[in-house]
């Protein structure tokens, strides 16, 4: 795995978002977000952090936590549940996961999106980092939507699987859901990067 900056200016840390997004499904995007949340809390325990499960057709992230049976983020935005009540602990004190729960969702454009803004909201006010685990772009571009503005992304790109007119369609869609680029995730590589062309810009 290996994650390549695509340029704009550094904050400093303060509370930000990262919608970790994927074209298709099986680009590692579920996974790559769990190692981020897990390796970054490793790194500054004075640091809060959530990975949230936004998938809620296919609860990979849940599933991987042994959440999947558990109220999460779907019962939140169904006003079956409170946040505080469906956030989950890890052995890192300063690490937490929002499982996608079983509620369920009228998904209706207008408080469908108004619920999952003011949702994503919450958790970056909470944390200092949250990561969104959300389902494909290809088929459910209106679950990112909901964090557009709030939040920056992580396209995550598997190697040997997705294509050039793939990548450049995904961008342009996180572009129009007001969604920056924060870096490109080449996953699963298996083949030599030459250091000049991985450092380029």
């Amino acid at each position: 795995m290996k994650l390549r900056r695509t340029g704009g200016a550094s904050t400093g840390r303060s509370h930000r978002a990262f919608v970790v997004a994927h074209w298709e499904p099986k680009e590692g995007a579920t996974t790559l977000a769990l190692a981020l949340a897990l390796r970054a809390a490793e790194l500054d325990p004075s640091c809060t952090l959530c990975v949230a499960d936004f998938d809620f057709a296919h609860p990979s992230l849940s599933s991987l936590t042994g959440l999947d049976a558990m109220t999460g983020l779907s019962n939140v935005l169904a006003d079956q549940a409170g946040l505080d009540q469906v956030l989950a602990g890890t052995p890192l004190p300063n690490l937490y996961v929002a499982p996608a729960g079983n509620g369920s969702i009228d998904r209706q454009t207008g408080p469908w999106h108004d619920r999952c803004r003011d949702l994503c909201g919450q958790l970056t006010k909470r944390f200092n980092y949250v990561f969104l685990d959300m389902p494909a772009l290809r088929d459910h571009r209106d679950f990112a939507l909901g964090a557009g503005g709030l939040a920056e992304a992580l396209l995550v790109v598997r190697a040997g699987q997705a294509r050039r007119q793939v990548i450049a369609k995904a961008i342009q869609t996180l572009e129009l859901i007001r969604l920056q680029l924060a870096a490109v995730v080449l996953n699963g590589r298996e083949y030599y990067l030459p250091r000049w062309l991985y450092t380029r810009t």
